[in-house]
């Protein structure tokens, strides 16, 4: 009866141990999810700055072209 008692209260220990490593589990998912979902915003970002770096220097050229024909 002893034996079966602790088997009992061993195994509800695990069941314990095992919600309690799930939920960290999640939280850890969860704060990864967060630090891709903002590194994925950030190279957006950089991606939409470079672009109208390049559109920006692209009119720059064009426009120091067309000085450099009319002298």
């Amino acid at each position: 009866l002893q034996c079966k008692q602790m088997e009992k209260q061993f195994s509800h220990s695990l069941y314990l141990a095992r919600d309690e490593m799930a939920a960290e589990y999640d939280e850890l998912f969860r704060q990864i999810d967060y630090v891709f979902g903002c590194v994925h915003c950030r190279f957006r970002r950089i991606r939409m700055m470079l672009k109208k770096s390049i559109k920006a220097l692209d009119n720059s050229n064009k426009l120091k072209l067309s000085v450099d024909f009319e002298i």
